[in-house]
C-alpha cells in the first residue's frame, strides 16, 4: 500500500490527545523549569494540530527513521511517499511514532550550554583575529565570523 505523508498525519491526528499526554507528563514539563532549557514552548492542547504533526513527523523521519522498520518513506521532490512492507500495520507504526515523541520532543529542545560553547568559541576567534592585517576590516571580520559559523557547525554534524 502506498500513500502519501498527509494520510499519516491524519492518522497521528486522530490521535493527537496522545501527544498531549506526552506533553504534559512530568519528564517533559520538568524541561520547563530546568534552567539550561532556552526555547521550551508553551502549548495548549489546540496547538497541536495537522501542521504540528506534519512538522513533528517530518523531524521524526530525519532523527528516528530506520530503513529496517516495517514502513518504508522516500522523498520524492518536496513530498514524501510512503509504503508499507507486506504484512505490516499502519497502527504499529502510529504506535511507534507516538512513542518517539517525547525523546524527539527533549532532542529538539536548545540547551543554553550550546550557546555558551559557540560564544566562547567566537570571542577568542574574533580577540586572536588581527584587526590591522587589512584595510577593510570590518567586512574581512564578518567574512572571517561567517567562516567561523560555518566551521564550527560543520565540526558539529
Amino acid at each position: 500500500m502506498r500513500f502519501g505523508l498527509e494520510y499519516l498525519v491524519t492518522r497521528l491526528y486522530i490521535k493527537r490527545e496522545r501527544f498531549w499526554y506526552v506533553y504534559m507528563s512530568p519528564d517533559v514539563q520538568s524541561k520547563k523549569t530546568d534552567g539550561t532549557i532556552v526555547d521550551f514552548p508553551i502549548f495548549t492542547i489546540e496547538d497541536i494540530d495537522r501542521s504540528y504533526i506534519r512538522a513533528y513527523l517530518k523531524k521524526w523521519i530525519s532523527m528516528k527513521y530506520k530503513y529496517n522498520l516495517d514502513i518504508e518513506i522516500n522523498k520524492e521532490g518536496c513530498d514524501y511517499f510512503c509504503k508499507l512492507k507486506p504484512g505490516a500495520l499502519i497502527d504499529n507504526i502510529v504506535e511507534l511514532i507516538i512513542s518517539d515523541y517525547k525523546e524527539v520532543f527533549i532532542d529538539s529542545l536548545i540547551d543554553k550550554n550550546c550557546f555558551y560553547s559557540v560564544d566562547e568559541a567566537l570571542t577568542a576567534f574574533v580577540k586572536d583575529f588581527d584587526c590591522s592585517q587589512q584595510q577593510n576590516t570590518e567586512d574581512n571580520l564578518k567574512d572571517k565570523v561567517m567562516e567561523f559559523y560555518i566551521s564550527f557547525f560543520e565540526k558539529d554534524g
